[in-house]
Order: structure tokens, then sequence, then C-alpha cells
């Protein structure tokens, strides 16, 4: 069952950034680093 609403989408959206913001400084990809700049 997916939840429709915006607000959870909103707040899993954020957590999963901020997992991949954390995965991106710790392994200091060029790809993230682009992506970072881009944001």
């Amino acid at each position: 069952n997916m939840d429709p609403t915006p607000q959870r989408l909103q707040t899993a959206l954020g957590l999963y950034s901020n997992d991949l913001c954390g995965l991106v400084l710790l392994s200091d990809n060029p790809v993230g680093n682009f992506s970072g700049i881009t944001k």
C-alpha cells in the first residue's frame, strides 16, 4: 500500500536525500559532488 500523502512523501524524500548527502561526503564521489553542486 503506497500512501500518496504529500507530507509523508516529503519526509521520506528528506530522509533519503540526507542519507545520500552523508554517503556522498563519506565516499567523496565525483558524481555525488556534481549533484550536490546542481542542487
